[in-house]
């Protein structure tokens, strides 16, 4: 990422931790009447204790923003439920969401952008929630 300073220069901060595969990563993009960048949504993850409530927020402050998806930590090997709340209302969800992803949630459907390594299982096993 990258550090602006107002008085000297940037700063690029590159984190070379390897990867362990306990995280997912979502990214909301919007259509219809909710905003492309995903702002204004509501991620909530199921199936850990306290349940986790996460708000995609735009702004920040003087010439930088926030991220514009969630990152979840994750304890176990996968999340009971991932819900994802649109600025219009709509509810989406999904269950049983493993550990690995980098993943674009799009008006219903869920994309697997990327994953960490080869080896993971493909998410097949993620399947909406009725």
């Amino acid at each position: 990422f990258v550090v602006s300073n107002q008085i000297d220069s940037s700063r690029l901060v590159l984190n070379e931790t390897p990867p362990h595969r306990s995280s997912v990563i979502v990214k909301p993009v919007g259509r219809g009447q909710s905003p492309r960048s995903g702002i204004g949504s509501r991620v909530v993850v199921k199936g850990v204790e306290p349940v986790l409530t996460r708000d995609i927020a735009g702004g920040g402050s003087f010439l930088s923003t926030c991220a514009q998806e969630v990152h979840l930590g994750m304890s176990g090997e996968s999340f009971s439920e991932v819900v994802l709340v649109w600025p219009d209302g709509h509810i989406d969800s999904w269950r049983n969401v493993t550990a690995g992803y980098y993943i674009a949630i799009q008006g219903g459907r869920l994309f697997r952008v990327s994953q960490t390594t080869d080896d993971e299982p493909d998410l097949f096993g993620i399947s909406p929630s009725s």
